[in-house]
């Protein structure tokens, strides 16, 4: 879901040669009747990724970070993708359990592996060629390799139409992004991030850059930066209420020009982070409110 303060908008080419090549390395060669059958998936994006190719019939359970699409609720979950359940990954007989980096703790990965578990994590994605690169490793794993590739087109074809990163009035914009999973947790997206990764990708700025991971920062440090756009969460959103209450949960960012303007954007995390097959869509609403207050700044210029 994306949702924009104030203001509603309907909702380059890349070469993967290098990276389909070096992928298809990764991975060895299976026969069809080798291809998993009974498969865990630990995180969010992952499981996004095996519906949009077709396979959700491998599926034998989920983390419970996947939430999408609605029908990856009904699966039976193995704990959430850090904490992983070894007793309920094992009781699904998987052949197979593919996740991210982010798959733990170590000590239950280390026992599932020496208990015989085939334990794959995909690659970690941070732009549009790791991205894509995902996909078609995920698609080779599973046998879904002209899935993989349709999902893929449809993914880059999106994303070339909607990233500008040499327009000027991107390079511009003044961005800050916090990824929160709920009220009272407002954490800044710092430079070296996921979250600032996107807004490097965007072209724009990200106005806290020099903080390095995800931290709370005080009224002071946001009014001093007074973003052009800030990006939050839905589900702090959700958690808090409401806008309104995401906003004064936050010290200080209703006196931001992005709250005093309207240039919030409100996204899912799991569709702006999860470089899926939904994330064009929370770019897109990204790059409306860019151009808005770009328009809006004009505006008040020519006045």
């Amino acid at each position: 879901m994306v949702f924009i303060m104030k203001k509603i908008f309907v909702l380059r080419s890349f070469s993967f040669s290098v990276l389909l090549v070096l992928s298809s390395f990764l991975l060895p060669a299976y026969a069809a009747e080798d291809y998993p059958k009974r498969i865990v998936s630990v995180g969010g994006q992952v499981t996004e990724l095996i519906y949009a190719m077709g396979g959700e019939s491998m599926l034998v359970g989920v983390d419970t970070s996947s939430i999408y699409p609605p029908e990856a609720g009904a699966l039976p979950k193995v704990g959430y993708q850090r904490q992983l359940s070894v007793e309920g990954v094992l009781s699904l007989r998987p052949d197979m359990v593919i996740g991210t980096s982010a798959m733990g703790p170590p000590a239950a990965v280390d026992r599932l592996s020496r208990m015989g578990v085939d334990l794959v994590r995909v690659p970690d994605v941070n732009d549009v060629p790791s991205a894509v690169e995902r996909i078609h490793y995920l698609g080779k794993l599973l046998g879904l390799e002209t899935q993989a590739e349709r999902v893929a087109t449809d993914y880059q074809v999106q994303m070339q139409s909607i990233l500008r990163p040499d327009d000027p009035q991107v390079r511009q914009s003044r961005l800050a992004m916090f990824l929160s999973h709920g009220a009272g947790s407002a954490m800044l997206a710092g430079g070296d991030t996921l979250g600032g990764d996107i807004i490097n990708m965007l072209g724009a700025q990200n106005v806290f850059a020099d903080i390095r991971g995800t931290r709370a920062v005080s009224a002071e440090a946001l009014l001093a930066a007074d973003p052009d756009v800030v990006i939050l969460s839905q589900q702090a959103v959700d958690a808090s209420g409401g806008l309104e209450g995401a906003i004064s949960a936050i010290p200080g960012l209703d006196k931001t020009r992005a709250a005093q303007k309207g240039q919030i954007v409100v996204v899912d995390l799991l569709q702006l982070l999860g470089f899926g097959p939904r994330h064009p869509e929370a770019i897109e609403a990204i790059m409306a409110m860019i151009d808005a207050q770009v328009g809006t700044s004009l505006d008040a210029a020519l006045r």
